[in-house]
């Protein structure tokens, strides 16, 4: 028996998003020079979003999902000081915060109709960055003892 041909009217989309996300990190590195070789890892969090839409037959399903998820995140990266006070950075991680899911069904006299969606929430990131390193007001007289009496 050959297939139906699909009803005028038909729609089906799903879309995901990571709305926002943060990490809290440690760094571990290894100074050369004014080159700064180093790995991080950490907690990762954020808010993933689910949404779909399936339409068909006369029945229409809009399920949506949004949730704040925790996972982790590793990387590495490397600095470079231009100025004194100044360096360049590249960095690049990886973040896992899990995945989402959704399911929903409707019927409407002898038809049915079901959906299931799922979202992961894994991704990459590389950031360029340039970061300013403040010198203590004190700094000349660190590391050095006052002169002491007649010197």
């Amino acid at each position: 028996m050959p297939a139906k041909p699909p009803c005028q009217g038909n729609t089906a989309f799903t879309s995901s998003s990571i709305d926002w996300y943060g990490t809290l990190r440690g760094q571990l590195g290894i100074a050369n020079g004014p080159w700064l070789l180093y790995g991080t890892a950490g907690l990762a969090y954020g808010n993933l979003s689910l949404n779909s839409l399936y339409r068909t037959g006369g029945l229409t399903l809009i399920p949506q999902a949004s949730e704040v998820k925790a996972g982790w995140t590793a990387g590495a990266g490397v600095k470079y000081r231009v100025l004194p006070n100044v360096s360049v950075g590249l960095q690049y991680l990886y973040v896992d915060l899990g995945g989402l899911g959704l399911a929903a069904s409707a019927s409407l006299g002898p038809n049915t109709i079901a959906l299931r969606s799922d979202a992961s929430g894994q991704f990459h990131t590389v950031t360029a960055g340039v970061s300013w390193h403040f010198t203590p007001t004190n700094a000349a007289s660190v590391g050095r003892m006052a002169p002491g009496p007649g010197g």
